[in-house]
């Protein structure tokens, strides 16, 4: 029973969502709860900011995920038509220029590292 901690050394402060990056507050960012799989534990607090953008069409709303420890997720698209999820890695740079949609975000630059298409056209 090493491994179970008390009530009262569990750090709450250690765990929450740092102060958001101006960069996205000035895009318009959000905090959210994000959990990618497993199953959902209530209401939990913040662990990353959701960016919101508007396809070029603008019919669809596409997503932009930042986590604190410098990673992102995207979603662009819709189901069951078929759309596209990528993730890598983002820095602020007060020169970096990233767009996504109709949505250009000023002060970061970012790194793709995983690019997944489910439901391509054929």
């Amino acid at each position: 029973m090493d491994h179970i901690l008390s009530y009262d050394a569990i750090n709450e402060a250690a765990t929450a969502l740092p102060k958001m990056p101006d960069f996205l507050k000035k895009a318009g960012a959000k905090p959210d709860h994000v959990q990618y799989g497993g199953a959902r534990m209530g209401n939990q607090p913040p662990n990353a900011w959701r960016l919101t953008a508007k396809s070029p069409d603008g019919k669809e709303t596409w997503e932009v995920v930042f986590f604190p420890g410098g990673t992102f997720s995207t979603t662009a698209g819709s189901s069951p038509r078929g759309f596209l999820r990528s993730g890598g890695k983002w820095k602020a740079n007060s020169t970096g220029i990233f767009s996504m949609g109709a949505k250009t975000i000023k002060g970061v630059d970012m790194t793709f590292t995983t690019f997944l298409v489910l439901n391509p056209p054929s």
